[in-house]
C-alpha cells in the first residue's frame, strides 16, 4: 500500500493525526484515487469535520471535483454532515469558521 492510499485510507475514516502524520512523510494531501476522489472528497463524505479541516489547512483543494462531478461540499451535503458544509462554506468564503454548531460544542469527528 503505497502513502498515499494510507492517506486515502486514514481521511475515509477521519484519522485526523494519521493524515498529518502522512503528509509530514510526503504523501499527496490532493492525491486522487480511481475515481477522482481524494482525501478532502473521502473525509468529507463520511462527515469526519476535523479531518476536512485538518486536510484543508495542509493544502487540500476545495475545488476537486471527482469523475461524478461532484465535490466535497456535494458529499458532505448529501451525507447530512452539516458541521462538514459549514468548513466547506466557511473556506470557499474565506472566513473563519464560528458557526453555530461550533459554539453548541456539538462539533463531529
Amino acid at each position: 500500500m503505497t502513502l498515499d492510499d494510507r492517506l486515502m485510507a486514514a481521511a475515509r475514516l477521519g484519522e485526523t493525526n494519521k493524515i498529518r502524520e502522512l503528509v509530514e512523510q510526503g504523501g499527496n494531501i490532493n492525491c486522487q484515487d480511481d475515481s477522482h476522489q481524494t482525501p478532502l472528497l473521502k473525509a468529507s463524505e463520511h462527515g469526519h469535520t476535523a479531518a476536512v479541516e485538518e486536510i484543508l489547512k495542509l493544502g487540500g483543494n476545495m475545488n476537486v471535483s471527482d469523475n461524478r462531478d461532484s465535490n466535497a461540499l456535494h458529499y458532505a451535503a448529501y451525507n447530512g454532515h452539516t458541521d462538514t458544509v459549514e468548513v466547506g462554506l466557511c473556506v470557499s468564503e474565506g472566513r473563519e469558521r464560528k458557526g453555530r454548531w461550533r459554539e453548541r460544542g456539538k462539533e463531529s469527528e
